[in-house]
């Protein structure tokens, strides 16, 4: 994981988010070879059209929650370049399997990423308090692929020393870190697409995967549960 500290922390020195896309974060091409490895001999295998529909949503999500940590240090002056900084701890709070094939190292994936930073400087934020102190950056998930770690979903400050910034936006990463941290089902639409339909009949699975892009295409949560509910009375029938 020593690359993937060393990224993030150059990111936090730099506040730069092109540096948290080159070296942090999942790439295109490394997307794509993950689901060539997921859906491996499956007939639900999505198209080209479809994997780049899902890599534009999360590349957005997770280019925008590093915009949000640089944009936090950038209004508060959390200047780190010239920073003593010695990362304390760097963990996911629990490991596993991913599915596809491959090596089992490569196959594997966290949940609840975090990096503890210790900062000694002699400046100060915006608001008038030094810098110096535990800083936490967290993510929501991590995986390994091609021998490196990489973040996964969204990024976010965790934790920051007291008074380097305002009321408001302390409360907003309070409240960030509270919904992350309750959020213990991970939702992912690609492992659903695949895992839904291999436990199907052969000739069942390709309708299986139209139904559930179906339900996922809707403009509404509401129109899209009621294409699941559909979807859970087929199942019922051909696959009790």
């Amino acid at each position: 994981m020593s690359e993937l500290c060393e990224a993030l922390t150059l990111v936090i020195r730099q506040r730069d988010v092109k540096i948290f896309e080159a070296k942090a974060m999942l790439s295109f091409n490394t997307w794509c070879a993950i689901t060539e490895k997921l859906f491996a001999g499956s007939r639900a295998k999505p198209s080209r059209k479809n994997a780049e529909a899902w890599w534009d949503e999360l590349h957005g999500k997770l280019v925008s929650s590093a915009e949000r940590v640089v944009r936090t240090t950038n209004k508060f002056g959390l200047d780190l370049e010239k920073a003593d900084i010695l990362v304390k701890e760097i963990s996911f709070a629990s490991l596993y399997p991913r599915a596809g094939s491959g090596t089992v190292e490569d196959r594997l994936a966290g949940n609840r990423f975090k990096m503890v930073l210790a900062v000694t400087t002699d400046g100060k934020a915006t608001t008038g308090k030094g810098l110096s102190g535990k800083y936490v950056l967290a993510a929501e998930k991590g995986m390994r692929f091609g021998g490196r770690w990489l973040i996964s979903r969204k990024v976010r400050w965790r934790k920051l020393p007291a008074g380097v910034v305002d009321a408001n936006t302390a409360a907003d990463v309070e409240f960030e870190n509270y919904v992350a941290e309750q959020a213990l089902i991970q939702r992912c639409r690609v492992h659903k697409l695949h895992n839904v339909p291999e436990r199907l009949p052969e000739e069942k699975q390709q309708q299986a995967a139209w139904r559930l892009r179906g339900a996922w295409a809707k403009a509404t949560p509401q129109e899209a549960l009621k294409k699941l509910r559909a979807l859970l009375k087929w199942l019922d029938a051909i696959s009790p």
